[in-house]
């Protein structure tokens, strides 16, 4: 019975200690031109399973997306959303908790089927929450795309993205 009972104790303890990496998602959405445009995408973005809450920043045309625990994010529902309302997406940066992740250059990162390739990075040990940027087509403006287009290593799939610090 005692054996039993430190089992639990580590269950809970490695439960509680891998749940959620993600902490959140800051999109910052082109063609805002109104409180109106920015209530639009609120709504869209509000239907998502995954955000827990929405904060908004309309000086910046920002949109903090908090995340509910072990959810599953879907980026691409995320622009999808943006697009929905009848704009696109600027920028699309994902706060996430790294617990001493040797990122070496042009590692690859799989985390609660995401895959994320890390583009133009230094090695580096990445520890506590740092945010790194989509930069696949959709996820950030033109030119900065084209920046990255000849360098990123496939075209955009589902769960697998490419990013930089």
């Amino acid at each position: 019975m005692k054996s039993l009972k430190i089992i639990i104790i580590i269950m809970l303890f490695f439960t509680k200690t891998i749940k959620a990496q993600y902490i959140k998602v800051e999109l910052q959405a082109a063609g805002l031109t109104c409180s109106m445009c920015s209530k639009s995408i609120h709504k869209q973005l509000k239907t998502l399973s995954f955000v827990d809450s929405i904060s908004v920043n309309l000086d910046k045309a920002t949109f903090i997306l908090f995340l509910k625990n072990n959810q599953t994010i879907d980026f691409i529902a995320v622009k999808s959303k943006v697009e929905d309302a009848g704009f696109s997406v600027a920028s699309l940066k994902v706060f996430y908790n790294f617990n001493k992740f040797n990122l070496e250059s042009n590692s690859t990162l799989s985390y609660n089927q995401s895959t994320f390739n890390f583009i133009n990075t230094k090695s580096q040990i990445l520890n506590g929450v740092i945010a790194f940027k989509l930069i696949d087509k959709g996820f950030v403006n033109a030119k900065e795309f084209k920046k990255y287009a000849t360098i990123i290593k496939s075209n955009l799939e589902k769960n697998n993205y490419n990013v930089t610090l």
